[in-house]
């Protein structure tokens, strides 16, 4: 019974660590050369080959990181007020205050252009986020999605953003955070959920945001830790089959 001992261990040691990024939102590898940046699903497929995590949909091509944010949910909605904030940690901190490499979003219902946001220990109009001029190729766009969503045809608001990677910086992990405002029952909901956000701009601090992950080669609809256990249980045979072979169980057992 000892003879597998090892490889147990093993087997609880990553299971144990990949709890940690449960539920990511994935960021896979994309073309997206026929997006129509309209702020609302343009055609059925025009989304599809991204992926679906967290209530938004996300992909990458290696210059931009491409996000919709489309709420089916919310039938009653209110242009020019309504608006959601996304928001990265380049370098995955954790950490309980923001900085200069901590980045807002922010769309507007009914709105053409977004604004962008950098973290500031300091603090300043906007809590601890000072607006900065939107990076070159950034696209906020907000709009009515209807008939060609793939998942309701009842008018709801849909966000778009197309943001650079160079400027929030390339990183296969990012701390991310995101915030839907509804103007109608005047409250925030939050990815990961249940964070508490009253204000535009009080947003949690870093230690409290769920990750954003782009695995190379990664398929846009599979979730991130069976795709990482699959090359993890293969090293654990091959492993534990060496062990065997070595006699290294049966000199353990003694």
């Amino acid at each position: 019974m000892k003879r597998y001992f090892l490889a147990t261990i093993l087997i609880a040691y990553i299971f144990g660590n990949y709890a940690a990024f449960a539920e990511p939102i994935m960021l896979p590898y994309s073309d997206m050369e026929n997006m129509v940046f309209d702020g609302k699903w343009t055609y059925t497929e025009e989304w599809k080959h991204t992926s679906w995590d967290g209530g938004i949909r996300s992909a990458h091509d290696g210059k931009f990181i491409y996000i919709l944010v489309d709420l089916v949910s919310n039938t009653n909605f209110t242009k020019e007020k309504d608006n959601v904030m996304l928001c990265f940690d380049s370098n995955n901190t954790k950490s309980t205050t923001f900085d200069k490499h901590d980045y807002c979003f922010q769309s507007i219902l009914g709105t053409n252009e977004g604004s962008t946001y950098q973290g500031n220990s300091t603090s300043g109009s906007t809590g601890n986020f000072e607006k900065i001029s939107n990076p070159s190729g950034f696209i906020s766009v907000s709009g009515i999605s209807d008939q060609n969503d793939r998942y309701s045809d009842i008018p709801h608001p849909s966000y778009e953003f197309k943001i650079p990677v160079d400027f929030i910086g390339r990183s296969d992990i990012y701390g991310f955070y995101y915030s839907v405002y509804d103007a109608n029952t005047n409250k925030f909901s939050t990815w990961p959920a249940n964070l508490t956000q009253n204000d535009q701009f009080q947003i949690p601090t870093p230690n409290n945001w769920g990750v954003m992950v782009s695995p190379d080669k990664s398929l846009p609809e599979f979730q991130f830790p069976m795709i990482a256990l699959v090359p993890a249980f293969i090293v654990i045979l091959i492993v534990a089959r060496f062990l065997v072979k070595s006699n290294y169980f049966t000199n353990f057992s003694h």
